[in-house]
């Protein structure tokens, strides 16, 4: 499981330093969501609970029975139920406010976390191009060496066909010397 770690490629600086950096803003990241929903959520909630309960009334408000006699008194009910529905409407629009609120905040947060996460891709991309270009160049210079080793085989050849070839009891090196 662990064999992975072993690898040439994961034990690169580059390679680490991605990883690293990965974890970090991974562990920030983590964090702050759950920072974020655990704030939120009691809120979101509560938020909820008024609504259902400002349409509940507003709902039982337009609401009529049918058997009862309409007199003075209901009009006098129905004048209190709309001073009533009139003072809640502000309060509405500003829980509405603080929602449209709370949601850019949650969009630019999530756009930040993108942002993070495009930076990450961009280094993880740079690490593993940076490898790519290491075993390239591995690659190269172990050929280099191979023809270096090939070069040096070939002349260290043609030096031991001259040394063979030639004995200093020869007559034609004498010859050749005078």
């Amino acid at each position: 499981m662990d064999r992975y770690k072993q690898s040439a490629e994961y034990q690169h600086p580059v390679m680490q330093k991605v990883i690293s950096t990965l974890k970090e803003n991974f562990d920030k990241v983590t964090k702050d969501m759950s920072v974020l929903l655990a704030n939120n959520l009691a809120s979101f909630v509560r938020e909820e609970e008024q609504e259902l309960l400002f349409i509940a009334s507003s709902l039982d408000d337009r609401v009529e029975p049918e058997d009862e006699p309409e007199d003075e008194q209901s009009d006098s009910d129905d004048l209190a139920i709309a001073r009533t529905t009139e003072s809640s409407a502000p309060a509405h629009t500003s829980e509405r406010a603080k929602m449209e609120s709370r949601l850019a905040d949650m969009e630019a947060h999530f756009l930040v976390i993108r942002n993070q996460q495009k930076r990450q891709s961009e280094l993880i991309e740079e690490g593993i191009q940076t490898i790519r270009e290491m075993a390239k160049s591995l690659k190269t210079e172990k050929e280099q060496t191979e023809l270096s080793r090939e070069e040096a085989e070939v002349e260290i050849a043609s030096y031991e066909l001259v040394t063979h070839g030639v004995n200093s009891n020869d007559v034609a090196v004498e010859d050749e010397v005078d």
